[in-house]
């Protein structure tokens, strides 16, 4: 048998190296580097330069990537140094397999560096030093899962990206950035209790000081042998990987239709945001959860749905550099507010919120809580299942006339049939309308889909508000949901003062069937939400008018 050609691709943030391996790893012929284009750079771009650098390299079998960012069965899941809201969720393998002809198979980078550094005893440590920081661990030569560490607070707020990247090196000169080095040995050295720590990357040959005996520096060629071990018999993956894999399969099997991952602990964003947020920035659409000792749940009910504290909700409002937020109640409370009016006393004058009433609720409770900071009222028809059009008017007609005197305004969750079926009616209606997530308008449907076209009419008219949030209810393409894009594009295009943004935090999500809504706890969606704060900037590209989305629309919609 003809000994097999390997392409070693190791993607970096300012070059794309490439180099051939024999089955034994082993460098065959010259290397070619070029650079990598200027980021925020999309994937068709990179892949174009791999496409035309490869080229003369051929003939090869099969291709090794490694890649600077999280990636997940060959699909890009962040990419700090590239532009994560570019490459979120973006299949690199596949795409690369079809442009080149072979089979690809696309790792982390600093996971392939490792293979190609590691001596596969105990537990040893591989810290990249480039544009960026990145690390992989092995025990036995066996890969754990990957750590995107490079994201994680180090020291003073910065990230190791932040603290020990190109540009920490270029501000605080060689010999800071040195001390800086020699600390984050240190403290690994605590946290992993690593074997071994091995150094690599372009900055790794700037390290002046003396290393201790456990640690050494590797050539950055380890980034391309290493990629010889994605194709070795067993594949590189840890116990632990495989029957988290497994257990996803089991989750969300082939072909299911949902395809978001779930939890029990609230999400907090992975992805960093990427881009300056206004003070004064407001997610429009969260909920909280409190324990059901304390505030007991409705029977009937659509799901039950574990704890998401207000403690919880300010770690994310902090994480995504948010100043405000309305808290909206949902349907497993009923008309009963006192979660969500809790959750709004402990955030203080942060917090608005959005309630549900119904025919007990008086005047005077009205009174108290428009007190408390509510400043609208929700008409859930969504949830409730209800799509018949003149009970939805009922209910639209009954909230606005109570909650008109008070200034606040109805909400409404529902679907594009009801919204088109009620379009005039909202015209009319005393108060102003606001629509959940993005209208109830479903990606996979099309621009064309029916009740679309009534709904842009609606916020450029400026009577209905449309929240471009929960975009996972519309959409499949998990993580980023990228194909919500135009809808969101759309809408703002319409009319910008009309628009709000929120995450739905902490996700709920509906029980798997009825007879289990009460006697069973239905794990949360497991959102990205920096990740998807990430996507207004690619909607709303101008400053001016993420402004007007994050901060001047709310603060008129609800009174800040």
């Amino acid at each position: 048998m003809a000994e097999r050609r390997t392409l070693a691709v190791d993607i970096g943030g300012t070059g794309i190296k490439l180099a051939l391996l024999d089955d034994r790893g082993k460098l065959v012929g010259e290397r070619v580097r070029v650079p990598t284009p200027t980021p925020p750079v999309a994937p068709d771009e990179v892949t174009r330069v791999i496409e035309a650098a490869a080229g003369p390299l051929a003939p090869f079998d099969r291709v090794s990537v490694g890649f600077p960012g999280a990636v997940r069965d060959g699909r890009v899941m962040t990419a700090p140094n590239l532009g994560t809201e570019l490459w979120a969720g973006f299949d690199l393998q596949a795409t690369l397999a079809g442009v080149l002809g072979k089979p690809v198979r696309v790792m982390n980078d600093a996971d392939v560096q490792g293979f190609g550094a590691i001596e596969g005893k105990g537990v040893e440590m591989v810290l990249t030093l480039g544009t960026g920081a990145g690390t992989s661990i092995f025990r036995d030569g066996e890969i754990a899962p990957h750590l995107e560490l490079a994201h994680h607070p180090v020291s003073g707020g910065k990230t190791y990206d932040q603290y020990i990247g190109n540009a920490a090196l270029a501000k605080k000169g060689k010999k800071t950035w040195n001390k800086r080095v020699a600390k984050i040995i240190d403290i690994l050295r605590v946290v992993v209790s690593f074997d071994h720590l091995y150094l690599g990357g372009g900055n790794a040959k700037k390290i002046t000081f003396e290393l201790p005996p456990d640690v050494s520096t590797v050539p950055n060629t380890d980034g391309l042998t290493g990629g010889i071990k994605l194709w070795a018999d067993a594949v590189p993956t840890a116990p632990a990987q495989a029957k988290s894999a497994a257990a996803a399969r089991r989750r969300n099997p082939p072909g299911s239709p949902d395809p978001h991952g779930r939890t029990i602990v609230a999400a907090q964003p992975r992805t960093a945001v990427n881009f300056a947020v206004p003070r004064g920035a407001c997610d429009c659409h969260v909920h909280v959860f409190g324990k059901a000792a304390d505030f007991p749940f409705v029977t009937p009910r659509g799901y039950t749905p574990p704890p998401a504290s207000a403690d919880e909700l300010l770690t994310l409002q902090k994480t995504l550099r948010l100043s405000r937020v309305v808290i909206v109640q949902p349907s497993v409370y009923g008309a009963d507010n006192s979660c969500t009016l809790d959750g709004m006393r402990r955030l203080g004058k942060r917090a608005r919120g959005v309630a549900v009433i119904d025919a007990t609720t008086t005047d005077g409770a009205l009174a108290a809580m428009h007190e408390a900071g509510i400043r609208g009222v929700r008409v859930n028809l969504a949830t409730s299942g209800e799509n018949d059009p003149d009970v939805a008017r009922r209910n639209l007609n009954d909230a606005a006339a109570r909650v008109a005197q008070l200034g606040w305004h109805v909400q409404v969750y529902t679907g594009l049939d009801v919204v088109a079926a009620l379009a005039d009616e909202m015209m009319n209606l005393p108060v102003p309308i606001v629509l959940d997530h993005f209208g109830g308008a479903q990606a996979d449907r099309g621009l064309d889909q029916p009740g679309w076209a009534v709904l842009l009419r609606l916020v450029e008219s400026g009577k209905a508000y449309v929240k471009v949030s929960g975009h996972y209810r519309s959409s499949l393409a998990a993580p980023a949901y990228a194909d919500m894009a135009p809808y969101a594009r759309a809408l703002i295009a319409a009319n910008p003062d009309r628009i709000v943004w929120g995450t739905d935090w902490p996700h709920p999500a509906h029980a798997l069937s009825q007879d289990t809504a009460l006697s069973e706890i239905a794990p949360s969606y497991d959102i990205d939400d920096g990740l998807a704060l990430n996507q207004l900037a690619q909607w709303a590209p101008d400053a001016a008018t993420r402004r007007k989305i994050l901060v001047d629309n709310p603060a008129r919609l609800y009174d800040y």
